[in-house]
């Protein structure tokens, strides 16, 4: 080659040289500025699901809000419903009974939360047998007022009455002691009993002021009064049983929306998962052919976000309704114990549906907000290290979540996609680790759902580590060591760092506001309840 071809050569290199780094270049600056689009996308979306998160804390607050209101507001309607019925009954003005019950009635039927039959009859009777505050009832005061009339109307309506007033003496007491004769006829009539005592020890007859009272009790054939008494006991029951039965259907269409919506949801879900799938298999081939891949992954990248935002909603609409159907379980067991008086016998009972879970008021531990930090965070009883489970706190109110959240813990909200960012939660279950701190994992209500994404997070750190976890097993032969990256944790983290006073102090706590937990989440906790001061049955007729 000749010293002219060889420098055109060089030449014709130099330029496909300089060409090729002009391309580099900018093949470059335009995959540094799509990376750029993409961090931006990514950090919108990161973005808009925090807002998002907030928004359903901020509904959540306010629905618990306009729930409490509504509340205080229907308590104090039924006060002043209960005082004007039970003044009406110790004046003997029947026709304003009649108006209370009558408009008590109507307020049922108009109310959102529409109710059967049954369950009206029950909030009736629970009316006409409210009590003051010195616990007598209505009849007891009407008996007490001489009014033979509502007397009748009471008995008529299902009235107790052998109800026990202050100083556990009844409307029949009552009557014989103001001398109402009429009255003390009507009751004994009705299944009243001459027999029983009051709290100072007498006797009706003994409290019995007129002789014409006195002759009617010492005449009265008490037989007469055992088969009312179970006349009586037959239709209560059946009025309980015609709630119970109302209930039941309910029961059925609750658990048949709950089924159908767990449906729809576990179907979402999976779109959902196979879109994701797609949509990272699209990013991984992006570079071979962007112009092709571009509007495909935009189009994709809709179509997750629509199923993302639709799995959301079915998963809030299946908790509701599940706790819903839940509701309805627990109520129609505390109404079969009411009618059996047998708990046992109520809580085997083939109708009880327990294919899914409930939680045994008996058999978990009750606690207020007071006692957490003692029962708890300091476990003074001892309880928490007897069990070979961690607890999950099971809280309607949040009231738990607050205090946890600002005592010194390593708290993970299980909805915050940065907190369920595993180098994140590894390094917050890490912490608490070394520096023997509570681990608490807030489950919110969606304890069923948020557990697998607490499982997946897991996972990803090491595929025991949820089962480490949960068993105890994480702090016993140093298990936890798995857990450190020297090369990222840098020397707080070293093994030598770890001493094991702080390592006995270290607990996961589990919390949730769902009333029901799930029955893989209750079987891998020791539940502890969050009691508050609920309304006596009496204050709430329904």
């Amino acid at each position: 080659m000749s010293d002219e071809q060889l420098k055109i050569y060089n030449s014709a290199i130099r330029i496909q040289c300089a060409w090729k780094k002009f391309k580099a270049v900018n093949e470059l600056k335009k995959l540094k500025m799509e990376k750029k689009e993409l961090d931006e996308k990514l950090a919108k979306l990161e973005q808009d699901a925090y807002i998002q998160m907030i928004k359903i804390e901020q509904e959540r607050e306010e629905k618990k809000r306009l729930k409490k209101l509504r509340e205080k507001e229907m308590k104090r309607k039924n006060d002043l419903r209960k005082k004007k019925f039970m003044e009406a009954a110790y004046d003997g003005n029947l026709q304003e009974m009649k108006f209370v019950i009558s408009d008590f009635e109507r307020e049922l039927n108009s109310m959102e939360e529409k109710f059967d039959h049954g369950k009206i009859k029950q909030a009736i009777l629970n009316l006409i047998d409210c009590k003051d505050s010195n616990n007598n009832s209505a009849l007891s005061e009407a008996a007490a007022g001489g009014s033979a009339e509502v007397c009748k109307f009471l008995l008529s309506n299902n009235a107790d009455p052998n109800s026990r007033g202050a100083f556990n003496r009844t409307p029949l007491w009552r009557a014989s002691f103001a001398g109402h004769l009429h009255c003390v006829q009507l009751l004994l009539e009705n299944g009243a009993d001459p027999r029983l005592y009051s709290q100072d020890g007498q006797r009706v007859i003994d409290a019995a002021t007129k002789d014409n009272v006195i002759e009617v009790l010492k005449n009265w054939n008490i037989q007469l009064t055992e088969r009312m008494l179970q006349q009586i006991e037959k239709s209560r029951k059946e009025i309980k049983q015609e709630q119970i039965n109302g209930l039941e259907e309910q029961k059925k269409m609750a658990k048949k929306d709950y089924e159908q919506l767990r449906t729809q949801f576990e179907y979402v879900k999976n779109e959902l998962l196979k879109c994701t799938t797609e949509l990272q298999r699209l990013h991984d081939e992006y570079l071979l052919n962007p112009d092709m891949y571009a509007p495909l992954i935009d189009k994709k990248e809709s179509e997750r976000i629509e199923l993302n935002a639709k799995s959301e909603q079915l998963k809030e609409k299946s908790v509701k309704s599940r706790i819903f159907y839940k509701d309805l379980l627990s109520e129609i067991r505390k109404e079969k114990k009411k009618i059996k008086n047998d708990t046992e016998e109520s809580d085997s009972d083939p109708g009880s549906d327990d294919d899914e879970s409930d939680l045994d008021d008996d058999k978990i531990m009750k606690i207020n907000i007071k006692e957490l930090d003692d029962m708890v965070l300091r476990d003074i009883t001892g309880s928490l290290k007897k069990t070979d489970k961690w607890p999950i706190i099971i809280d309607q109110n949040d009231q738990a979540s607050t205090f946890l959240r600002y005592r010194d813990t390593n708290y993970v909200n299980c909805l915050d996609m940065k907190s369920m960012e595993k180098e994140k939660f590894r390094i917050a279950l890490l912490g608490s680790i070394r520096y023997g701190k509570p681990f608490v994992i807030d489950l919110m209500q969606y304890d069923q759902e948020l557990i697998e994404a607490v499982k997946s997070t897991c996972d990803q750190i090491d595929d025991k580590l949820f089962d480490d976890i949960f068993s105890k097993e994480l702090i016993n032969d140093d298990k936890f060591i798995r857990l450190i990256r020297v090369e990222i944790d840098g020397k707080e983290y070293e093994v030598t760092n770890f001493n094991k006073m702080r390592l006995n102090n270290f607990k996961v706590i589990l919390l949730t506001s769902n009333p029901y937990p799930s029955e893989k989440v209750l079987n891998k906790s020791f539940p502890i309840k969050v009691i508050t001061n609920a309304p006596k049955d009496d204050d709430l007729f329904f």
